[in-house]
């Protein structure tokens, strides 16, 4: 037994303890006892936990906040095996300065729970929760990590919690620690981390976090172990690479869970006080929000109730506070479009740019673009793909949960968006959607459905390598981009090999090879009125709108010399309208590139409703740099 003292003259929340020789100095709260120092009478004072002999280490003890145990390492797809055992496991790590007792802590597993059972862990231990085979590690016949005297890692930080296999995914899932009391003490998300080598992705290899000191942004920090081994269970990662953390959190996305209520998505865990919070408006109209709720269990969004449903058609301004990261890193303040949702119509919502071939370390990936003034609800949207020209067979949901796709926004589909965004150098934005269950793009060409939940197409798309720039060999990691959203996805001609100094893809913006939006009712244009179609992605397309006023007129498109011969036949007998638009590649009719110098584009069409005709024309330039 020890005695515990308050000498005179300290705060009465500061005890001492003496037991034997040694002095230990804490601070006493409720359901805290926090060590500030030692002092051993034999040796002298005592500051690192860790010098301390292991029979005294026992004297303090604390309950666990957020982050003093993280998870550290996870091998969820042990086979084919390296050189540890094939099971799965997770790694977990103290990193506080105290003893913690594990006993009756929960871990989940896409909210499937394991209860923790006798687990004790000193200040930068480690502990490995799997399968049965995990005890396999305790051997020292095994060759496995731990004591490099004997191979050994120490039984009593081995807990077998798992089946045999199957419980933790391949293909990623959240990972939860709970204490006791079910405190959330560190959440993270796992997936193919999109990097390393890919042969690490067919399995045996496990995935490690770079910096256990960020316990915030772990989600974020998977890397493919580099160890010989296959994975580095009850010790530190192969893979370690502290950084600073000076970003502050981005907004990403919004969403409408229910009536009156935005969720607000950002790139990590925030923090925020709720009553600054509710300053929060929307203008117009003036209105304040009720109140506010983080989003459990990764924090990383929060929910802004207001006594009124969104505004319509005209939207609003939300102004909404700044939040803080966990290293206090703030962000600015933020003004967000909002507004109700509208259901889709036909091409409200657009394919705008196809990655089906993608390079070596890139995966597939398909644009979407909203070139509309609604808001659109990405939950109610569905995708499927099909060889050739098969009809729908099965339609697939872009996201989970609600997601806005406000007006002029881009978004990208893809299965792995960690991957595409370091093969581009992308920013982390709101842009990426992942899509684990993404239908493949054969190269061959195929056919892609955009589809409402009642399976409505709103959307198609054929694509095939014919549409990719002739001169192009090899069109292998260069995108197909849409030329102009005024017209069709179906029309062949609205489709073009992205730009190479954009380098052949622009995932999340604007296409390289898009065409300035035109109106109607103010006759023949052309634009640019001098273009250079000689493939060198600058000014390769002449834009030409009829500039028509009303519907229904049919019309004749050609181009001569200033001789009057014929170059090409754009459109002979089309309906068109107000927003037709026609593009010119500078090729005529035999396939060949038109010489340099001054060409007329010739305009004819009647309206039988009406028996109206008119004749137009304008001159183009083409010149090759």
């Amino acid at each position: 037994m020890g005695l515990i003292f308050r000498p005179s003259g300290c705060k009465h929340h500061h005890y001492f303890l003496k037991v034997k020789n040694l002095l230990l100095f804490f601070f006493l709260a409720p359901s805290v006892l926090s060590a500030q120092y030692l002092f051993d009478f034999e040796t002298g004072p005592v500051f690192d936990w860790q010098q301390l002999p292991p029979g005294r280490r026992e004297v303090t003890s604390r309950d666990a906040v957020w982050g003093d145990v993280v998870i550290n390492e996870i091998m969820c797809d042990p086979e084919p095996e390296v050189l540890l055992p094939a099971c799965e496991y997770i790694e977990i790590f103290n990193g506080s300065r105290f003893p913690l007792d594990l006993e009756g802590w929960r871990l989940e597993v896409n909210r499937r729970g394991f209860e923790i059972g006798s687990l004790k862990l000193g200040p930068g231990e480690y502990g490995v929760l799997g399968g049965p085979g995990i005890v396999e590690l305790t051997g020292p016949a095994t060759g496995g990590p731990g004591d490099p005297a004997t191979g050994e890692l120490p039984a009593d930080r081995v807990v077998p919690l798992f089946a045999p296999s199957g419980s933790l995914p391949n293909q990623g899932a959240e990972v939860a620690l709970y204490d006791n009391r079910g405190t959330l003490i560190h959440v993270v998300r796992y997936a193919d981390p999109g990097t390393g080598e890919q042969w690490k992705q067919e399995g045996g290899w496990s995935l490690e976090s770079a910096d256990p000191g960020r316990p915030c942004n772990t989600s974020r920090l998977w890397v493919y172990s580099e160890d010989e081994r296959g994975g580095t269970p009850g010790e530190r990662n192969s893979v370690f690479t502290p950084e600073e953390d000076r970003e502050p959190p981005r907004y990403l996305y919004q969403g409408h869970p229910r009536t009156g209520a935005v969720s607000l998505h950002f790139s990590e865990l925030i923090r925020f006080d709720p009553e600054r919070m509710r300053r929060a408006y929307m203008l117009p109209p003036g209105v304040r929000c009720d109140s506010v709720s983080a989003g459990s269990p990764f924090f990383d969004h929060m929910i802004l109730y207001f006594p009124r449903d969104l505004p319509g058609e005209t939207g609003a301004i939300l102004w909404i506070p700044p939040v803080s990261d966990c290293s206090g890193n703030l962000s600015p303040e933020m003004e967000i479009p909002v507004g109700k949702t509208s259901g889709p119509q036909f091409s409200s919502v657009q394919i705008n740019e196809i990655m089906y071939d993608p390079a070596e370390g890139c995966p597939e990936y398909i644009e979407l673009h909203h070139p509309g003034n609604r808001f659109h609800e990405l939950g109610d949207l569905r995708l499927d793909m099909a060889a050739g020209e098969r009809t729908m067979s099965r339609l697939v949901p872009l996201c989970g949960g609600s997601r806005i796709l406000s007006p002029g926004e881009y978004v990208v589909l893809t299965r792995h968006p960690e991957s595409l965004r370091r093969h581009y150098a992308l920013d982390h934005t709101g842009q990426w959607i992942e899509m684990k269950e993404m239908p493949s793009l054969t190269n061959s060409g195929g056919t892609i459905f955009l589809a409402d939940r009642s399976g409505n197409v709103i959307e198609m798309v054929q694509y095939r390598d014919e549409m990719h720039m002739p001169v192009m060999d090899d069109t292998r990691g260069v995108s197909l981009e849409r030329i102009s959203h005024e017209r069709p996805g179906t029309d062949p001609g609205n489709w073009h090999s992205a730009a190479s100094a954009e380098g052949y893809a622009t995932p999340g913006r604007k296409n390289s090879q898009s065409l300035r939006e035109t109106g109607g009712g103010e006759g023949l244009r052309v634009d640019p009125p001098v273009f250079s179609p000689d493939h060198d992605d600058y000014e390769d397309f002449l834009q030409i709108s009829p500039g028509l006023e009303g519907t229904g007129w049919v019309i004749r498109l050609w181009v001569t010399d200033l001789r009057g011969n014929l170059v090409r036949q754009l459109a002979n007998n089309h309906v068109a309208g107000p927003s037709s638009v026609y593009t010119w590649d500078g090729r005529g009719d035999d396939g060949r590139m038109t010489p340099e110098g001054i060409c007329v584009v010739h305009l004819s069409g009647y309206h039988p409703a009406t028996g109206n005709r008119f004749r137009d024309k304008a001159a183009a330039g083409i010149i090759y740099r």
